[in-house]
């Protein structure tokens, strides 16, 4: 009888704690407008200088999918991409996600990650030797 007691009240507080936690993976849930790339260091190699624009839907089952453009401009291209199967998670005050799209028949890796910001926005950005990788979501 006491090992069932604690087993209830460990499921009541479990399903308690359950709510909470969905609601914080909804924040994420639905469709983003983004931006992500990145600039070069000044006098850094121009070949570092792309942009990703494109549409990200999240759904509740850890999906992601994504439509846009990719653009190299430095090599002076932009090609549509799509990812159909990417996955996400939620991570400590963001998101991170990754995916495959193909560009001529090869396989790009894809990968994104953003903080939540108060105005509902996903911000991201760091610099390295490569230049300024920025990642900007709105809904």
């Amino acid at each position: 009888m006491m090992m069932r007691a604690i087993f209830v009240a460990a499921l009541a507080a479990a399903s308690l704690a359950l709510p909470a936690a969905e609601a914080k993976v909804e924040q994420y849930i639905g469709k983003w407008q983004c931006h992500m790339g990145n600039q070069p260091p000044p006098g850094g190699p121009n070949y570092d200088l792309w942009l990703y624009t494109f549409e990200m839907n999240l759904t509740g089952q850890g999906n992601f999918t994504a439509n846009g453009k990719y653009e190299a401009a430095s090599a002076g291209f932009a090609v549509p991409f799509v990812i159909t199967d990417g996955t996400w998670q939620e991570v400590e005050g963001g998101v991170t996600g990754s995916g495959k799209w193909t560009n001529n028949g090869v396989p790009q890796d894809f990968h994104i990650g953003a903080i939540l910001q108060a105005d509902g926005t996903l911000i991201y950005s760091t610099t390295s030797g490569y230049g300024t990788l920025s990642v900007a979501c709105k809904r």
